[in-house]
């Protein structure tokens, strides 16, 4: 199985990875440049983070899509029939990734909207406030040209659509991203709990043979399993502990309401990206944990000496459960979500130390 995108999706994005590239560079560039003290500065650098997690999450899609078709492919070769799903109860999964995913589109619909427009608004109201439209982008890039001359009208809309198309990319590619890894992990734990109920299942008593060849072919199963979870990609979590500092950091000083709005909802944004990634790291931890459990419950006694050397050899291959991890760095469970928020404070008590 591969994956070939058609032809525009292909296109669109060659233009996301140009635009976002160009994004960053413009970023950086008014980093280095500015004169501005303090939150214009601040503001830049949550957003270079963003962006380049966003860059660096449709990279990686786009180098390993050959390994997610494969992963794709066995797992629709794996998948359970309907019956199986109604004997064995696992329609709750279904049920628990169509909460997440509605959940997450329905942020990313409130984000896009509020980025792309809020500078629009906040220049309008300068109208009022200052006799003046004060040409504030959605975000802060390195310009050319004068905004004083009554040419430079085209300049600010060029640079405002790709400040805004950059920001709603960047969302959906995370968006994107995040609800791939979701519904990836929520279908390992279908595996590891559907393979758990099935060794309970098993009763050598009442047929050795039987029990002996259906064990075989569960271990083989869960060896497919998790071989699907190695090739299981996370990328950008342990960023979100620089985001949310500066985030934090950034309501704090002296800004105003249209800044604390866009930080409050970033912070809120990059929130439930950690919170979830996280809890659903740990639930893969606890379902493919039940697989050991099952094999200790199950009645592997009755059985002979050859069966119960085949249990022991399963219980070897399932002694540690299976952890979600960062590049082998770090495991990505409830823990993470303490030390992401623990590294998050002390960032911030350096900086308003400092």
């Amino acid at each position: 199985m591969t994956i070939e995108p058609r032809k525009f999706s292909k296109y669109l994005k060659i233009t996301i990875t140009l635009n976002q590239i160009l994004i960053i560079v413009l970023q950086i560039i008014y980093n280095l440049t500015t004169q501005d003290e303090g939150v214009d500065v601040l503001t830049n650098i949550i957003y270079i983070n963003y962006n380049v997690v966003a860059l660096g999450k449709l990279l990686s899609m786009y180098y390993r899509r050959q390994t997610l078709a494969k992963v794709l492919e066995i797992l629709d070769g794996i998948y359970p029939t309907q019956r199986i799903e109604e004997k064995y109860n696992l329609n709750s999964y279904f049920r628990y990734y169509s909460r997440i995913e509605t959940f997450i589109w329905s942020f990313y619909r409130l984000v896009g909207p509020v980025y792309v427009t809020l500078p629009l608004v906040q220049s309008l109201k300068s109208i009022w406030t200052l006799g003046k439209f004060t040409l504030i982008l959605p975000l802060s890039l390195w310009k050319m040209g004068d905004p004083l001359d009554n040419d430079w009208w085209l300049t600010y809309l060029f640079y405002y659509l790709i400040g805004a198309f950059s920001s709603i990319s960047s969302g959906m590619t995370i968006t994107g991203c995040d609800l791939c890894l979701y519904s990836l992990i929520t279908q390992l734990c279908m595996h590891y709990d559907l393979l758990s109920q099935r060794i309970m299942e098993l009763q050598p008593a009442a047929g050795e043979e039987n029990a002996t060849k259906r064990l075989g072919i569960l271990t083989r199963q869960h060896l497919i399993v998790t071989n699907v979870a190695n090739e299981i990609n996370i990328f950008s979590v342990m960023s979100s502990s620089f985001t949310l500092c500066l985030v934090a950091y950034q309501m704090l000083d002296d800004v105003s309401i249209f800044t604390i709005v866009k930080a409050f909802i970033l912070l809120l944004y990059e929130s439930k990206q950690v919170i979830i990634t996280c809890y659903i790291g740990q639930k893969l931890k606890e379902c493919s944990s039940l697989v050991n459990a099952s094999l200790y419950a199950h009645s592997w006694y009755d059985g002979s000496t050859r069966y119960r050397r085949r249990v022991l050899y399963m219980l070897l291959c399932t002694m540690q459960p299976f952890v979600l991890n960062f590049m082998g760095i770090a495991d990505i469970t409830v823990i993470t979500l303490k030390e992401v928020y623990g590294n998050a404070y002390r960032l911030f008590t350096v900086f308003k130390s400092a």
